[in-house]
């Protein structure tokens, strides 16, 4: 689940929930972001959605501070990253924590085709049963990722990678 990180206000949580029902809630965003995330949860798929333009150069900025950072498997930074521990550094930026894994984020993200990628949307690698890469669009075909052993966080184009599964936006 996507959710917002710890110390950041929310409303109640309300009780466990029954396979098919849905509940939100508002999360203030990280400190010096004004704005306010929506999360829901409905046992299959949790959906964080920040206004618009709330946080996207600031991710987007964050991501291209690491550019030049060694990959490590397992990375979650500050020093060293693997794909998805660099999402969950950069998106910390604005109150936003999501899965540890690659797969595990996209299964988490509500999911746009490649022609509706928008800046600030991740960009997910594999196969629908498995994704196993994940960067940050940041516009003309053009991500921001953390591609493997041996190499470190740097610009990319999408269609490099070759096994593009969907996007997942953040985002509104």
């Amino acid at each position: 689940m996507i959710r917002a990180r710890p110390g950041a206000r929310s409303e109640p949580v309300p009780p466990p929930l029954t396979a098919g029902q849905h509940v939100g809630a508002w999360l203030l965003g990280a400190a010096g972001v004004a704005g306010v995330a929506w999360w829901g949860w409905d046992r299959a798929h949790s959906h964080v959605h920040a206004p618009p333009g709330n946080g996207v150069s600031t991710v987007i900025a964050e991501a291209l501070a690491q550019v030049g950072k060694p990959y490590l498997w397992g990375g979650n930074g500050p020093d060293q990253f693997d794909c998805s521990g660099l999402m969950n550094w950069v998106f910390r930026v604005v109150g936003v924590t999501m899965p540890r894994t690659a797969d595990a984020i996209y299964r988490a993200t509500a999911h746009v085709g490649l022609n509706q990628l928008r800046p600030g949307d991740m960009v997910f690698f594999g196969s629908p049963s498995f994704v196993h890469h994940v960067g940050l669009y940041i516009g003309n075909g053009r991500m921001i990722h953390a591609p493997h052993g041996g190499t470190t966080v740097s610009v990319g184009t999408v269609a490099g990678m070759g096994d593009f599964v969907g996007g997942g936006r953040v985002f509104a």
